[in-house]
């Protein structure tokens, strides 16, 4: 199946195609829709709340922005990995084989960092609209904040497990936004500051 039809597909589906014993779509893309699903329901949640916050519709905006690079990502994480799986498909005696799997990973975690940072935007809306949104809306920025908080953690984990060389400072971001998140997805923490 093409990268560019996961999206498109029903969602029963699309479960089915994380599910199967193929390489993906995986963790990168099922990152990536969680935080657009994130995105959404602030996008609900904002649109309802415009009697209620004067930024509403701006953070509507955001939400909707994020969402809509939802896609993109998730196309590009599938053609990243693809290039991972064929660097390590090369032979062991191949003398640029570690050199160009080690390339196509830090590729690789480019998507995740960029999962991570939108994911820590929409727990700032989320925790926003939680905070002073319409109070009948509450129960989806709440779950917005919350299941943004575990993509967050789950791009950091993938950009951690690319990367060889600790010292990158993707690595520093990642753990610092999952660092957040974390924080974010306690019980009580409302993850709007």
């Amino acid at each position: 199946m093409s990268e560019a039809d996961y999206l498109a597909l029903p969602l029963g589906s699309f479960l089915d195609a994380v599910a199967a014993r193929d390489p993906a779509p995986s963790a990168g893309v099922v990152a990536a829709v969680t935080v657009g699903l994130a995105a959404g329901l602030v996008e609900m949640a904002a649109g309802f709340s415009t009697d209620h916050l004067a930024d509403a519709a701006s953070l509507r905006a955001e939400a909707e922005a994020l969402r809509a690079k939802v896609g993109p990502i998730a196309r590009q994480d599938v053609a990243r990995y693809a290039e991972v799986l064929g660097a390590y498909a090369l032979p062991r005696t191949e003398p640029e084989r570690r050199a160009r799997v080690r390339r196509a990973l830090s590729a690789a975690s480019d998507g995740p960092v960029e999962i991570a940072r939108m994911g820590a935007t929409v727990i700032r809306l989320a925790g926003s609209l939680a905070d002073e949104g319409n109070p009948r809306l509450r129960g989806e920025a709440e779950t917005a904040r919350l299941i943004a908080a575990g993509a967050v953690r789950a791009a950091a984990e993938l950009v951690e497990a690319n990367l060889s060389d600790k010292d990158d400072p993707r690595i520093a971001e990642v753990r610092a936004l999952a660092g957040e998140a974390e924080s974010a997805g306690r019980p009580g923490s409302r993850g709007s500051g």
